[in-house]
């Protein structure tokens, strides 16, 4: 089951999940050239000192990737099947309608992690070579927030599409928005740390947020 899922899932959105892999690559590739290029200008350690003292923050640029990442493929995954209810069609399978619900996200979480993992490794080892271990770790710190806002972008925009009523759906994006927000506020370069665990939690329980608009989508609930 799971696999015939994952193999449905991948011929469905395969296109885009290439064209968002292929972004995050170039998104990371970018940064090393963007940092070797400093460090040609004016010489390692001036860039650890500006980065260290200064708050220079080359990763600025790749805040709003995993943002747009995991909207879009939030909404290439079940939009089609909303719109043309055949997602109705997977809830007559002898599984728990919730269960399948969530067997879907779980294979849009997989792909997401995929894509981010991709980036996040690239990233850091690329920079492993002319950065030190304080700065990598602040790298790490930085980058990470970025990252669960993603996954937590797709979670909440699944729960926003199959909302079925106009008013309910514009209420849960400018709450959906607000939210999201807690995972890019300006902050210097490493600062988020003592919040990841928090905002780890806050990711994993916007995992099931989808549950109940997806109820109200398979009773008919227009109001």
């Amino acid at each position: 089951m799971l696999r015939a899922l994952f193999i449905k899932e991948w011929i469905k959105i395969r296109w885009i999940l290439i064209g968002f892999l292929v972004v995050s690559l170039f998104s990371a590739a970018k940064l090393l050239l963007d940092i070797h290029h400093q460090i040609e200008l004016m010489g390692a350690g001036n860039l650890w000192d500006i980065m260290l003292f200064n708050n220079f923050n080359p990763y600025r640029w790749m805040e709003y990737v995993p943002l747009v990442t995991g909207i879009s493929i939030a909404l290439a995954q079940f939009i089609p099947e909303v719109q043309h209810k055949r997602i109705k069609l997977s809830f007559h399978l002898p599984v728990n309608e919730n269960r399948m619900l969530m067997r879907l996200t779980l294979m849009g979480n997989l792909f997401l992690l995929i894509i981010f993992l991709s980036e996040l490794i690239i990233a850091l080892v690329g920079i492993t070579v002319v950065l030190p271990r304080k700065l990598i770790m602040d790298a790490f710190f930085t980058l990470a927030p970025w990252f669960l806002g993603g996954f937590t972008a797709y979670h909440l925009t699944i729960m926003v599409v199959f909302e079925s009523t106009a008013i309910r759906r514009l209420l849960l994006i400018l709450v959906a928005a607000a939210f999201i927000t807690l995972f890019y506020q300006p902050a210097t370069t490493g600062a988020y740390q003592p919040a990841l665990p928090l905002l780890a939690i806050l990711t994993l329980l916007t995992f099931f947020t989808h549950l109940y608009t997806a109820y109200r989508f398979r009773k008919g609930i227009n109001q």
